[in-house]
């Protein structure tokens, strides 16, 4: 059994080369941009990485969007609710091919999302990505709107957001 180590911080905690590995990983899905990943990783809210032994074999983010890229989302759904209410997008969520279907992307998510559950939080989905929208359904995401044609992969992209829990103080 290989050892598991899940480090989830601010970018900032991370250095250079892991940046560079957590970029690397992403952009080895082919859904992602080099640019768009250099510009956005270092201004995430927080980035999680999963280690089995010590080969990287998983990351995810919860980003800090920009309002016309969030507003875009709400817009192409069809989903009439203020983009503030949802400050953060999770994203980047990638396991590698021989690390799938072991729930390392549910584990990932808790990461992120631990000490966030009072924020609304948006991320979309490819319709077909049925193992995903179990691991957003756990962690209270709902599917929100219609689906709508990517521009790139031309997939279906579903819009999932999370309600933040109301504080009881």
């Amino acid at each position: 059994m290989a050892r598991q180590t899940i480090k989830c911080a601010a970018p900032d905690a991370f250095d250079k080369r892991q940046q560079a590995a957590f970029i690397e990983l992403v952009k080895s899905g082919g859904e992602v941009a080099e640019r768009t990943l250099t510009r956005n990783v270092p201004q995430a809210e927080r980035l999680a990485f999963l280690w089995l032994d010590d080969a990287l074999c998983g990351v995810a983010a919860l980003k800090n969007p920009q309002s016309s890229y969030r507003e875009g989302f709400l817009k192409k759904s069809g989903v009439a609710v203020e983009g503030r209410a949802f400050p953060f997008e999770l994203g980047y969520v990638f396991i590698t091919k021989p690390a799938q279907g072991r729930g390392y992307s549910r584990k990932l998510v808790e990461a992120l999302l631990a000490d966030y559950r009072h924020d609304g939080i948006f991320t979309t989905s490819h319709t077909t990505n049925e193992a995903m929208h179990k691991t957003l359904a756990r962690y209270g995401f709902e599917r929100a709107g219609k689906p709508w044609n990517g521009k790139d992969s031309g997939e279906m992209i579903q819009l999932f957001l999370r309600r933040g829990e109301q504080s009881s103080c």
